[in-house]
């Protein structure tokens, strides 16, 4: 659901931070994509964090994780110092972010007999496929329409309609979109009553 509201914003970064700052500072917009990247990977991985917490057996995870992210803060000061570029603090996040990923599949994994290749089947894949379907429409219409509160909005409307499209058809499996179907006929019967 990040995606649906992050991919426009990724995409109309520039007219967004013109409109709001009127003159940015020439990284922001390289620092907002990086920043929403991130978001996105923390984001997926926020139910592994809380499973984790669930088991209640948390303090050698919370040793390694915290001793970990402490050390990405240090790793983040001696970039800037060896004179890397700003950005490279939030390439090294994004990494950290994955490499702490796969730390929670690991301690899952170990804990509970979480499977990393069920996840990867059932979690994994079927997000790959609705990014990679839904990016099609917003990106065509950015390249073929002027920067403008124009594309901004179709692209918005391409980016909900298009993801809302590939989570229904590629994103749930049967079940779950019968599940869907279910809901939304509740819904419409209590608006029409």
């Amino acid at each position: 659901l990040l995606f649906l509201l992050a991919f426009p914003v990724f995409l109309e970064t520039d007219l967004l931070l013109k409109l709001w700052l009127s003159s940015p500072p020439a990284e922001t917009s390289l620092f907002l994509k990086l920043i929403l990247v991130d978001a996105m990977i923390c984001t997926s991985a926020n139910p592994m964090y809380h499973a984790i917490m669930a088991t209640g057996d948390i303090k050698k995870y919370q040793m390694i994780a915290c001793s970990f992210v402490l050390g990405t803060v240090v790793c983040f000061w001696i970039l800037l110092e060896l004179g890397f570029p700003d950005y490279s603090v939030f390439c090294l996040s994004i990494l950290c972010s994955l490499i702490l990923l796969g730390l929670r599949l690991e301690f899952l994994n170990r804990m509970i007999d979480f499977s990393t290749a069920k996840y990867f089947r059932v979690v994994v894949l079927p997000g790959f496929k609705v990014v990679l379907v839904s990016v099609i429409l917003p990106i065509i219409v950015l390249l073929n329409f002027d920067e403008g509160l124009l594309r901004l909005f179709l692209v918005c409307m391409g980016a909900f309609s298009s993801t809302i499209f590939s989570i229904y058809f590629l994103g749930l499996n049967v079940e779950e979109r019968a599940f869907l179907n279910r809901k939304l006929e509740s819904v419409l019967e209590k608006i029409r009553n």
